[in-house]
C-alpha cells in the first residue's frame, strides 16, 4: 500500500488506542519499507508454524517463520540448521 492508503487503513483504529486522538494530531506522515523486512506474526501463531518436514521425500523446509518466538538472527538460523541436521541424520 502507498502511505495514504495505509494510514486510512489504520485510522479507524487509533482512538481505539487512544481514545482522545483525532486525525487533525497527524502533522506528517511517513512510510519505510525494505525488501528484508521481518515477518508478522500472528497470534496463536506456535499452533500453525510451518514443519521441518515437507511432503516431498527428502526435502526440509528452514525459513524464517520457523524462527518463532525469536526474533530473526543469525544465532537463530545456526540453531534451526542443527534442529533440521538432526532431522535428516534421523532419517
Amino acid at each position: 500500500m502507498n502511505k495514504e492508503n495505509l494510514l486510512k487503513e489504520f485510522l479507524p483504529f487509533l482512538p481505539k488506542i487512544n481514545s482522545d486522538f483525532k486525525k487533525d494530531l497527524i502533522e506528517k506522515s511517513y512510510l519505510f519499507t525494505n525488501l528484508y523486512a521481518q515477518p508478522l506474526i500472528p497470534l496463536n501463531y506456535s499452533a500453525i508454524i510451518p514443519s521441518f518436514k515437507t511432503p516431498v521425500k527428502n526435502v526440509f523446509l528452514a525459513c524464517m517463520q520457523q524462527v518463532y518466538p525469536w526474533d530473526r538472527g543469525l544465532n537463530y538460523a545456526i540453531e534451526m540448521g542443527g534442529k533440521i541436521t538432526d532431522e535428516v541424520l534421523q532419517k
